[in-house]
């Protein structure tokens, strides 16, 4: 016996469609979702079509989404659905310049992070001196050396971040960087 819907679909022969696994981020950004599907296809996220350019889909927001492979072939549809759950990143922030001019905006050099139970930040400058280190997470570079204003520029900074749970914490993939020094 063959069934057949409104658009003379075979249900027998529905298009196969694979939006993957779900998935629970522990700690990553832009996941990638690919899926599979044959004939036509488009995502959708929330109810909301989102297009057509490629079975894979990246995701740059932090909150738990669910999203659907809509597949269309020879007047038939099928769906698939996957959930992606996003936890909250114990990243580093460490900015990029700051200005120590007393003026109590951005006058300290100091990362920011979640639950930082390690922390260590040395400061070099050009020669590859090193002009400040603290332990303590809270104790941002005031741009000084020995009590004397450092000068505008470039300086290099190496930071060793733990979270309580021993994970090494880090600015984007990196556990160095450089900040520039604007007066």
């Amino acid at each position: 016996m063959q069934i057949y819907g409104k658009h003379n679909c075979n249900f027998s022969e529905l298009p196969e469609v694979n939006a993957g696994p779900d998935n629970k981020a522990t700690c990553f950004t832009n996941p990638i979702i690919e899926g599979k599907a044959e004939g036509n296809y488009y995502w959708s996220i929330n109810g909301l079509d989102i297009g057509e350019e490629d079975l894979k889909f990246e995701f740059i927001t932090d909150k738990t989404q669910t999203l659907v492979l809509h597949a269309i072939k020879d007047g038939c549809a099928s769906t698939d659905t996957v959930e992606v759950k996003f936890e909250t990143c114990n990243n580093l922030f460490v900015p990029n310049s700051f200005t120590p001019n007393n003026d109590n905006r951005n006058d300290v050099f100091i990362p920011v992070g979640k639950d930082i139970s390690t922390f260590k930040m040395i400061i070099f400058n050009r020669f590859g001196e090193e002009i400040f280190n603290s332990t303590n997470i809270n104790n941002g570079w005031d741009g000084t050396y020995k009590g004397t204003l450092c000068q505008f520029g470039l300086y290099i900074w190496f930071i060793e971040a733990y979270d309580s749970k021993e994970n090494l914490l880090k600015s984007g993939d990196s556990s160095y960087g450089k900040v520039l020094l604007e007066r």
